[in-house]
């Protein structure tokens, strides 16, 4: 039941993010943005015993995706581990203010 409510969850924020996306392209905002979506913490569906999000540092805790999307669509992926903290360094560069580590 947990897992079938996680994946609704899922499926109603692609739903809105597809929204958001869709009313960008017809404002002819789309190409000119930076889409940042990070998540702040993964959820343990009882690989080591628990469900949620508790206080261990387990990979399914810890790895948790941000996805970014360029102007222009530029495009890449980061293997390395990076920091939300770094999500500000990415914005400042890419407006022209650099005051820390971009992401790309």
């Amino acid at each position: 039941m947990l897992i079938d409510l996680y994946d609704g969850e899922i499926r109603y924020n692609d739903m809105r993010i597809g929204e958001f996306l869709d009313e960008l392209r017809e404002r002819d905002l789309l190409e000119n943005s930076l889409l940042i979506f990070p998540a702040d913490h993964g959820d343990g569906f009882y690989e080591h015993g628990y469900y949620e999000h508790p206080r261990y540092l387990h990979d399914e805790i810890t790895h948790v995706p941000m996805l970014v999307r360029m102007p222009e669509g530029k495009s890449g992926e980061v293997d390395a581990p990076v920091s939300t903290l770094d999500v500000r360094s990415t914005i400042e560069e890419e407006v022209g203010i650099s005051d820390g580590v971009s992401l790309f």
